[in-house]
């Protein structure tokens, strides 16, 4: 009839659409998942291209520590030492891990640059995973591609340092935390959070944060589940290895102190006054044995120095990873 002939078939969905849907469909889902370990391919590839080609010696700044430090601690943790006196400003998990590496890989430098390329791509798969759990596929691959199209983090894929394996062990601590639901996931997350802790002990920061996030429901919570016991464990996760650690300094004569008030330290008495970091280490350093030293010395120069750190960090951090102009929306 000429009325179904006349009748227009429905509308397909448009490539492009003003208000579209905040998720696509499960076949897309599924493309945007596989492009993502396409990426994460793509990565390893190029980040072993770099070790295996130009990446040959160490660099003058980062990797200083692998040559003064980690190289010599993975060697004494290969013949049974583990020296707490050694880890005052990172801890024990890196070269732990190198020296289980160097046994397979005898080359020490090499094996470095394969942790950090074999975290690097975790991290990229455990973002992916965690914003595709919480929002969808379609941000977690957009996401992705941020991170894997970031120089600095390119760059540190390959370092011989600490930097990469710690960044995994929180996304993990993260992952575990924030995408999956239930006490032992939380108590992974905790246990996740004091090996990024003990790796570099910047990642305390993740204590406070997982205790919030299990308190305050930021997690998913699996049925018959309660926040407050989702949020022991994971403080029983944190605590336990960090105990243990703890244990072992005492036994062996050592205390468990940190040393990073002293780059508290050389940024407020130092650097802002044009004096090196070996004329520090030789004129300054002794007087400042812990934070409290550092503070007590000229507390308004601390609060002074901390507050235009600050400022001056969130600046150039929004400028480094997103551009000026983005950067410049950031700050407005």
């Amino acid at each position: 009839p000429a009325a179904v002939r006349g009748r227009r078939s429905p509308p397909g969905r448009p490539v492009f659409a003003r208000h579209g849907a905040a998720g696509g469909s499960e076949r897309e889902a599924r493309i945007e998942t596989r492009l993502a370990w396409a990426l994460a391919a793509l990565l390893a590839v190029a980040l072993l291209a770099v070790a295996l080609g130009p990446h040959r010696i160490g660099d003058y700044s980062t990797e200083t520590d692998f040559y003064g430090a980690y190289a010599d601690g993975a060697r004494l943790i290969q013949h049974g030492h583990l020296d707490p006196a050694r880890y005052g400003v990172v801890g024990p998990v890196y070269e732990a891990t190198l020296a289980l590496a160097g046994f397979a890989v005898r080359d020490l430098f090499f094996a470095a640059e394969l942790i950090s390329i074999v975290a690097t791509v975790a991290t990229l798969l455990l973002w992916f995973h965690l914003l595709r759990r919480r929002a969808n596929a379609r941000l977690a691959l957009f996401a992705a591609l941020f991170m894997a199209a970031n120089p600095y983090f390119f760059r540190y894929g390959y370092t011989a340092s600490t930097d990469a394996l710690a960044l995994a062990l929180q996304a993990a601590s993260l992952a575990l935390l924030l995408a999956i639901p239930g006490r032992r996931a939380a108590a992974g997350a905790g246990l996740l959070a004091a090996a990024a802790f003990l790796t570099r002990y910047t990642a305390i920061m993740l204590l406070p944060a997982g205790l919030l996030a299990a308190a305050a429901g930021g997690r998913l919570q699996a049925p018959g589940s309660s926040r407050r016991g989702e949020t022991l464990a994971f403080a029983a996760g944190f605590v336990a290895p960090v105990a243990l650690w703890l244990g072992y300094c005492l036994a062996h004569g050592a205390g468990f102190a940190f040393q990073l008030h002293h780059n508290l330290a050389y940024e407020v008495f130092a650097r802002a006054r044009g004096i090196s970091w070996d004329t520090y280490q030789r004129d300054l350093q002794p007087r400042f044995g812990t934070l409290w030293d550092v503070i007590a010395y000229d507390p308004w120069a601390v609060l002074r120095q901390v507050a235009v750190n600050t400022g001056t960090h969130l600046r150039d951090d929004a400028r480094v990873l997103l551009g000026w102009p983005s950067a410049a929306c950031v700050a407005l």
